[in-house]
């Protein structure tokens, strides 16, 4: 028997019930958009996934919207990286996230230490 995570299997934690229907979805569908040689869509949203279990509570507690999480463009869901929800973004370049504020999502990249941050997704000021 394997210990690999089973991908199907439903979100824990408190993310969101939209946010968990709609990753479910998405583990079965088509990619939103063309995939680089090697990668897999199913990776892409097996980590938007990881984000949800740990940090869609957090995030929308601190205020932030599900479309500026989990967001794709309706026309072009992956040509601009501006147009595509936190989540999405953090899957799509293996960050890790540090820390959730209401007006920044602190990551770290694969190839910075944890002392070089990028900040994502800035809310609008209100």
């Amino acid at each position: 028997m394997s210990n690999a995570a089973d991908l199907f299997a439903p979100i824990a934690g408190d993310a969101d019930p939209r946010a968990t229907a709609g990753l479910e979805l998405l583990m079965r569908a088509p990619p939103l958009w063309p995939m680089d040689r090697g990668v897999f869509w199913t990776d892409q949203v097996a980590r938007a996934r990881a984000f949800a279990e740990l940090w869609d509570a957090p995030c929308l507690t601190h205020g932030w919207s599900g479309l500026q999480l989990y967001g794709v463009d309706r026309n072009a869901p992956g040509a601009r990286i501006g147009s595509l929800g936190v989540a999405w973004v953090v899957a799509r370049s293996a960050h890790h996230v540090l820390e959730v504020t209401p007006g920044v999502i602190k990551v770290v990249t694969r190839s910075a230490c944890c002392s070089c941050r990028r900040a994502l997704g800035r809310r609008p000021k209100r």
